[in-house]
């Protein structure tokens, strides 16, 4: 055995620092630092005809097919966007492209173009409807399940699987005051204490 601590700050700083450190990794700094691609203000979700998705041409047959789809076959030839090193010097250009037509096709109609010609897409989610995500439901994340008072209510499962040692919800929240007596007897209170701490008021029901 072990302890195994994973600090959600440092992981997340090490994690960026990835892809930015760049030049600026060498001491002093060789180059700049943050990758032009990953810091360009147009590198966000776009919306499309109706909500909103993530899209990203990255290769450059994915840019070629991008561009023919939306009708902008007069920049296949443009040197500017040619290369990759070429579309990293003008990646805000691009970027502001995909800004320009993603309102041109709803998310759906984005969706089966990428998956046809492999450009990494995906649907942004509404949290408010994960329920219906069709992948958190193979995983079953999120179960209903019947509380004995309360009725029906969503438990959201532990994310992290351990084949050794599995997680599970083992009893309902509790109600208001639901385990008092238990409480009292830890502490040390037998029946006759805990039936004086209730006709008291010092311990509720």
């Amino acid at each position: 055995g072990q302890a195994i601590e994973v600090p959600m700050f440092e992981t997340m700083v090490a994690f960026n620092l990835i892809e930015h450190h760049r030049g600026a990794v060498f001491d002093p700094p060789l180059g700049p630092f943050g990758y032009d691609r990953l810091m360009s203000p147009h590198r966000h979700p776009f919306q499309t005809a109706d909500g909103w998705m993530c899209l990203l041409p990255y290769t450059t047959q994915n840019w070629h097919d991008f561009l023919v789809f939306v009708g902008r076959d007069d920049l296949l030839t443009d040197d500017r966007y040619l290369t990759h090193n070429a579309r990293i010097a003008n990646i805000d250009d691009l970027y502001g492209l995909v800004d320009e037509h993603a309102q041109s096709h709803t998310t759906d109609e984005w969706l089966e173009f990428c998956d046809r010609v492999s450009i990494p897409a995906a649907k942004v989610l509404d949290l408010a409807n994960v329920d219906d995500d069709p992948h958190l439901q193979d995983v079953g994340l999120i179960e209903i399940v019947e509380h004995p008072t309360e009725g029906r209510y969503r438990v959201v499962h532990d994310a992290v699987a351990m084949s050794a040692s599995p997680t599970a919800i083992r009893r309902h929240a509790p109600r208001l005051g639901e385990h008092t007596d238990e409480v009292l007897r830890e502490l040390g209170h037998d029946t006759n204490s805990i039936a004086a701490l209730r006709e008291s008021g010092a311990a509720g029901t």
